[in-house]
């Protein structure tokens, strides 16, 4: 947002801090309001900036303030504000332990404030939209974080764990386990990188909301099943305070910031609703539509062919954002670029869920 709305001299001042280890937090969301740019009681006047923002990451630094003119409430403006000025009262969550997370407010006089842009909720609203965008396309960083310790903690568990006179990760079943937390790290990785090559030659986002959406949902719910599939493999251990099972409290509330992944992905589904999810003929873009028919399995062609001709309602489009967001991820993974072995796990892993989502609409 500081380099998207700034001004050079704003963007050289902040990024200068930022590589000295400055952190900023983003105050979007009111207290006591969903996260929208018209329901928003934060205000400014020619005066003073008040605001009251709540579940607010990276508190105690300075933050980004979003706030609606107060008697204007189509002119919605970004401000920073300094730490000394907001008083953050921390939020005590059941997870998340891994960020800070406060109420933060403040009343601050304009004068100590720097403002970065000022947007009209309706000329705008594309833009605003953006912003969120550009935050879901950044959740793969955070996911794929989550799920290299995950997967690093259930493989130290495994080769540890002995059941009789076996271990754990020479089982049947507790390998298989172990597979999918591998093949999911795995394809968010790919999802990030590949993100970052392709928005690295096309930095505009405006877009991009609807695949946006798919990688942020797919991204958090992976990281949310690896979670739960590490607590299972630690057995009566998880339950240890602080251990496995925590970590699924903390990986959870991403599946509902910045959207609720089943909004998330019927708006998707709504969005490519009579689109082609894969096309050989169609190569490139954050959605590689020709990567995705070559990693698709006959059987899982099959699903998405018949499903394109079924009159589409809430919940077959809940499905449908699902299955684009397998085929999305299927078109990340370069074959070229992976190894044998780690392609084989992620594909198969991609395809076997997009059929048997297959299953569940005709059930």
């Amino acid at each position: 947002n500081l380099y998207k709305f700034g001004t050079p001299d704003q963007i050289h001042k902040y990024f200068e801090k930022i590589r000295k280890g400055q952190l900023y937090g983003l105050g979007f969301t009111d207290e006591n309001k969903s996260g929208s740019s018209i329901d928003m009681e934060s205000n400014f006047t020619k005066s003073y900036l008040t605001f009251s923002k709540r579940f607010q990451g990276i508190s105690g630094y300075d933050l980004l303030v979003f706030a609606l003119q107060e008697n204007n409430p189509a002119i919605l403006g970004l401000f920073v504000v300094a730490q000394r000025d907001i008083t953050s009262e921390i939020i005590h969550t059941e997870g998340l332990r891994r960020i800070r997370y406060a109420l933060n407010s403040g009343h601050v006089p304009m004068s100590q404030v720097d403002q970065i842009v000022i947007l009209n909720t309706r000329r705008d609203l594309a833009r605003i939209q953006q912003i969120f965008t550009d935050s879901r396309l950044g959740f793969p960083g955070m996911s794929l974080g989550q799920l290299e310790l995950l997967e690093r903690l259930a493989r130290e568990y495994s080769e540890n764990r002995l059941i009789g006179t076996t271990l754990q990760k020479d089982m049947a079943v507790p390998q298989r386990e172990l597979e999918s937390i591998t093949a999911r790290r795995i394809i968010i990785q790919a999802i990030y990188e590949h993100s970052i090559a392709f928005l690295d030659q096309n930095p505009d986002t405006l877009r991009l909301a609807a695949v946006a959406s798919m990688i942020k949902a797919l991204s958090t719910e992976y990281a949310l099943l690896a979670a739960l599939t590490t607590a299972k493999l630690g057995g009566g251990d998880s339950f240890t305070a602080g251990t496995k099972l925590s970590l699924v409290n903390d990986v959870w509330p991403f599946t509902i910031f910045e959207g609720n992944n089943d909004m998330l992905y019927s708006q998707a589904g709504r969005s490519f609703a009579r689109s082609l999810l894969y096309d050989r003929e169609l190569p490139g873009g954050l959605f590689d539509r020709s990567r995705a028919a070559q990693n698709l399995f006959p059987e899982s062609k099959i699903v998405i062919d018949r499903l394109t001709a079924v009159t589409k309602n809430i919940e077959l489009e809940n499905l449908w954002g699902q299955i684009a967001a397998r085929c999305l991820a299927l078109g990340c993974l370069d074959k070229d670029r992976l190894d044998t072995r780690d392609y084989t796990l992620a594909t198969e892993l991609l395809n076997l869920e997009i059929q048997q989502l297959g299953l569940s609409s005709v059930t």
